[in-house]
C-alpha cells in the first residue's frame, strides 16, 4: 500500500504527540540503541532523535555501534552492551539475517527489540521502522524524464550487493524508468562500498566509457562524493546530472552549489524518535517480562522526499537534512 508523503508525514507526527504526555511510575529503564557507522551523519541523526525521546520519556540511553558496515563488529558491540542488561533494544542490521537468533533470544527473554531501519527475512521483532523506499525509483524515474530528452544512459553507484536497505533504493529502477523515460538506459549496477575513493574510480570509468552518460545516481552520502568528485575531474558537470540518496551536510551543500541537481532524503531522526518511543511504550504496558510478540504488521513506513535547489529551504523540507551532531 503506498502513501502520500503528507499523509505518512501527518501520522508520524501525531504518534510522537505522546511523547508530550508524563509517564507514572519511577522505573529507571535502560534501553540499548545497537547503531551501525556510528560517524555517519545518517545514524547520527538517528542517535539524536533516540536520545531526544529518551529524555522526554525519562530513561536511559546506551548507545553504542560498529564504525563500518560488516556485521561481525556489530555482533561484538552487541554482545558488550548485553553486559548492561538493558530492558529493550532498538538496533539497526546491515544483514538480513546474522541477527535474527540474537533477537530471538532477546524478545523471548522479554526484551522487546525494534528494528531502526531495514527489514529481516523473518519478522521476530516487536516493530520495525524503515523509510518508504517503495517511492525512490519513482521519484528519481520522474526526475530524469522531466530533465533528460532522447536517449541516454544512468550509471547507479550503489552500496553493497545483497545490503537490503540499499538494495529498496534503486533495483525498481529499470522497470520504472522503461515506463517513464524508455528511452533511457540503466547501466548495470556498480558497488562502491560506502568508499568515496572507489566510487569516484567507478564513475569516472563509467564515464569513459559511455559518452552518453547522463545521470549518475549515488545511493548513499559517501558514494555520492566519490561521484560528484569524478563529474568535476572530468569536466563533465555540464552533460551529467548527479542524483543521490541521503541529505548528508555535504550533500546538501553540494546541492545549493548545483553540484548535486536532486536528493532523495529520509529522516532517520524521526525513526530515531519512534523506534524508541515503541520500545519504552511496550516495556511500560507489559511490566511482567514475559516473551515479547511481533505486532501485527510489524513495519511501519516514514516519509522520503525528493529535495531540490528550489525546495531546500521550504518547511516541508526541514526534518529531512541529516544532523553533523545533536543539540545540546
Amino acid at each position: 500500500m503506498k502513501f502520500s508523503r503528507k499523509t505518512l508525514w501527518t501520522s508520524c507526527i501525531a504518534a510522537l504527540g505522546a511523547l508530550a504526555s508524563s509517564y507514572a511510575g519511577a522505573e529507571d529503564l535502560k534501553i540499548a540503541n545497537l547503531s551501525a557507522l556510528v560517524g555517519d551523519p545518517y545514524f547520527i541523526s538517528m542517535k539524536c532523535g533516540a536520545e531526544a525521546a529518551a529524555k522526554e520519556l525519562g530513561v536511559n540511553l546506551l548507545w553504542n555501534g560498529s564504525t563500518g558496515p560488516g556485521i561481525a563488529e556489530q555482533v561484538k558491540v552487541m554482545d558488550a552492551l548485553k553486559l548492561q542488561n538493558p530492558d529493550g533494544w532498538m538496533l539497526t542490521s546491515f544483514s538480513s539475517t546474522a541477527l535474527i537468533q540474537p533477537i530471538k533470544e532477546l524478545m523471548a527473554a522479554g526484551k522487546p527489540v525494534v528494528l531502526a531501519d531495514g527489514t529481516l527475512d523473518e519478522e521476530i521483532m516487536l516493530e520495525g521502522f524503515h523509510s518508504d523506499n517503495s517511492g525512490a525509483a519513482e521519484q528519481i524515474a520522474k526526475f530524469v524524464s522531466e530533465h533528460v530528452k532522447g536517449k541516454a544512459k544512468i550509471g547507479v553507484v550503489a552500496s553493497f550487493p545483497g545490503n537490503p536497505v540499499d538494495q529498496a533504493r534503486y533495483e525498481d529502477l529499470p522497470k520504472t524508468l522503461a515506463k517513464l523515460a524508455p528511452n533511457v538506459e540503466v547501466l548495470p549496477f556498480e558497488y562502491g562500498k560506502v568508499d568515496s575513493s572507489l566510487s569516484a574510480k567507478i564513475a569516472a570509468g563509467l564515464i569513459l566509457a559511455h559518452p552518453d552518460l547522463t545521470v549518475l545516481y549515488a545511493t548513499n552520502g559517501a558514494q555520492a562524493q566519490g561521484v560528484i568528485s569524478a563529474v568535476r575531474s572530468a569536466n563533465a558537470q555540464d552533460r551529467i546530472m548527479v542524483v543521490a540518496y541521503d541529505a548528508t551536510p555535504d550533500e546538501v551543500e553540494g546541492l545549493r552549489a548545483g553540484r548535486i541537481q536532486a536528493l532523495i532524503a529520509q529522516s532517520p531522526y524521526l525513526i530515531g524518535k519512534l523506534s524508541m518511543k515503541a520500545v519504552v511504550d511496550y516495556l511500560r504496558a507489559n511490566p511482567g517480562g514475559a516473551a515479547v510478540k511481533p505486532k501485527n504488521p510489524v513495519y511501519s513506513m516514514t516519509p522520503i522526499m525528493m529535495l531540490t535547489k528550489d525546495n531546500i529551504d521550504t518547511e516541508e523540507a526541514k526534518p529531512f537534512p541529516y544532523l553533523s551532531a545533536c543539540a545540546k
